[in-house]
């Protein structure tokens, strides 16, 4: 393991999809918040959103995309609520990347340590 508060940023692009759910997901967060020190950020990009599961999940099937293994969803409360508790500031904005069909599906969240 790295040392304690030794990263300013981590960045995660297209992983916390794959995480098996939220308590696995808080866990590498939880990691990724001892790790980082005062004023650094955590950039969980390609995040996939709860309210939108529905809809991602007829568009994946519609282009014959294989639901396995699945996808964990993320409501954007869940990475507010941890940056709360963690005297941390939430940026949630969607995401919207030309040419990625599943972009209209994901946000980002950027997490500041204060």
């Amino acid at each position: 393991p790295l040392p304690s508060r030794r990263v300013r940023r981590r960045f995660s692009y297209g992983v916390f999809l794959y995480f098996r759910d939220l308590d696995y997901a808080s866990a590498a967060l939880e990691e990724m918040v001892r790790v980082s020190h005062n004023g650094s950020r955590i950039m969980i990009l390609d995040a996939p959103d709860a309210a939108k599961r529905v809809e991602c999940e007829a568009a994946r099937r519609a282009v014959g995309a294989a639901l396995n293994p699945p996808h964990c969803y993320y409501p954007k409360q869940f990475f507010e609520d941890f940056a709360s508790a963690h005297q941390m500031t939430a940026t949630i904005s969607d995401q919207c990347v030309p040419g990625y069909a599943n972009s209209r599906f994901r946000f980002n969240a950027i997490l500041t340590r204060n």
